[in-house]
């Protein structure tokens, strides 16, 4: 699997009893292919993916699929603090046909290198998809370059998603894995980093509102317009740096979205509660820093 340009990490749409929006979901997918989505991160952090019940998880990983139906490619977050759940999302997975799988290592106890390998060993087996490994440190464990490399070797491990600021273990990853493992730049505000150090694609939360941003980004870099680059850059590190730490990005990519005509409803709870002032405040100072 060799995955490249840039993904949005889907957001789930829920209503007022935290549960799955379909339409929602539906016209937010179409709306992301038209602006030039390249595929999808589904039910990740930015999805709330480990916060929603299975059932919900279960939902939103057959609707997206289904309704994206090859048009780009899926990845599906399975990673889950009961290890029976996510083995049985991963079959799920399988069954309604995403491109690869996804997973954080095991959650909140400190595992030791030979759990986290077997963990993702047994993940991996699971199913004949692509896995993608996923470090972040919002997991608690942060995988580093030669460790990583030695993850790449399990079959049917095939990608990482780099959600950390050690660019030096992501160019020996790199170099370890020969090029040959597609790898993907988690934050935002490190995006260039990312595609200079080597990065095939981009996953990130900001590209359900700044996917032209992000987009024109990866185009320059790929082009050698570093001055392009480095502007659509400055806008996504204001989005970090100006809002996100003002208000969790979630819950701020929901208000934008709900303010361009998508009812994504809340944050999974206790996420905080914006009143409708505030989502417009929000909003107008994104659309400034994006315009």
């Amino acid at each position: 699997m060799k995955l490249t340009g840039v993904l949005p990490a889907l957001m789930t749409p829920l209503d007022k009893n935290e549960e799955l929006n379909v339409p929602v979901l539906e016209k937010y997918i179409d709306y992301l292919i038209s602006e030039g989505a390249d595929g999808f991160y589904i039910g990740g952090a930015s999805g709330e993916g480990v916060l929603l019940p299975k059932k919900t998880r279960l939902e939103l990983a057959e609707s997206a699929v289904g309704h994206t139906n090859g048009r780009v490619p899926t990845i599906v977050h399975i990673g889950s603090i009961v290890f029976k759940e996510a083995l049985e999302l991963a079959r799920h997975a399988e069954s309604i046909g995403a491109t690869a799988v996804s997973s954080i290592p095991p959650l909140y106890f400190k595992y030791g290198n030979d759990s986290i390998y077997e963990y993702y060993e047994r993940l991996a087996g699971a199913t004949s998809l692509p896995l993608v490994i996923y470090n972040t440190p919002a997991a608690g464990y942060l995988l580093d370059g030669e460790f990583a490399a030695k993850l790449c070797e399990i079959p049917n491990v095939q990608a990482v998603k780099w959600t950390s600021p050690r660019y030096d273990e992501f160019v020996r990853l790199r170099k370890l894995t020969n090029g040959e493992i597609t790898l993907f730049n988690g934050p935002d505000e490190t995006a260039l980093s990312g595609l200079a150090s080597g990065a095939d694609g981009l996953i990130g939360v900001s590209y359900s509102i700044a996917l032209k941003t992000a987009k024109t980004l990866y185009n320059a870099f790929r082009n050698g317009d570093l001055d392009t680059a480095r502007a659509m850059q400055t806008k996504l590190c204001d989005l970090v740096g100006k809002v996100y730490r003002k208000c969790p990005s979630i819950v701020t990519v929901k208000a934008v979205l709900e303010s361009r005509g998508f009812d994504f409803g809340d944050a999974v709870f206790p996420q905080r509660r914006l009143s409708s002032e505030e989502k417009r405040e929000i909003a107008a100072q994104v659309e400034e820093i994006l315009k």
